[in-house]
Formats: structure tokens, C-alpha cells, sequence
């Protein structure tokens, strides 16, 4: 009879202990949508094997977007063109949908480089 209350311990334990599911940096539907919306005209990723279309005339390397991007919220209005950074508004509007956008913006804050 001890055991099955051990055995029971052990698995209500194991399972509130196991962190919710994520999604990793290359298989977030976030990427796709990136690429899907053209960010990848003027954004690469070099950490995700996304090249910038526009060679030399190309906005930042994403690849760190964590340590460029304030908040979600500041990103959002940047890409909307309703905040600007050090004077300058982004080159173009967004006109995907805002939940695609969303997801967009959250997984460009999983991207860090060391």
C-alpha cells in the first residue's frame, strides 16, 4: 500500500513539475510568418538562415532581436509605424493581421545570440 502512495506522489509531483509546452526558435510559426510577410526583404537572420533580400541596403540582423526589441508592445507600434527608434519610424507598414504579427513579434523575442 505504500508504494501506491508513493507512486501517486511521484506522478502528481512529475506532472505539475513539467513546464508547459513551448515552441523553439525554428519550429514557432512565428518564423514562417516572418518569411511569409517579407519581413526577410529587408530583415535577415543569420541564426535562422534568413538572408535579407536587399544585400548591402538592409535593415538589422535579427538574430539577436531579444536585446533589440523593448517589448512586444514597442514592437508592435514600431512595425506599425506608430513609434519610432532613434528618430526613425520602420521602412514599411505591416499589413498582415495583428494575431499574425503577434506571433511575428513573439518569436522574434526567443531569438538571442551569446
Amino acid at each position: 500500500m505504500q508504494w501506491k502512495t508513493t507512486l501517486t506522489s511521484l506522478l502528481i509531483t512529475t506532472v505539475v513539475s513539467v513546464p508547459s509546452f513551448s515552441f523553439g526558435a525554428g519550429d514557432h510559426p512565428g518564423k514562417a510568418l516572418f518569411v511569409k510577410a517579407k519581413c526577410n526583404t529587408c530583415h535577415g537572420i543569420e541564426s535562422q538562415g534568413i538572408e535579407a533580400a536587399r544585400g548591402e541596403d538592409k535593415a538589422p540582423d535579427m538574430s539577436n532581436a531579444a536585446a533589440l526589441i523593448p517589448s512586444a508592445e514597442w514592437a508592435k507600434k514600431f512595425v506599425l509605424r506608430e513609434e519610432a527608434k532613434e528618430g526613425k519610424k520602420h521602412r514599411k507598414p505591416y499589413k498582415g493581421t495583428e494575431k499574425d504579427l503577434e506571433q511575428i513579434i513573439d518569436w522574434l523575442l526567443t531569438l538571442k545570440t551569446s
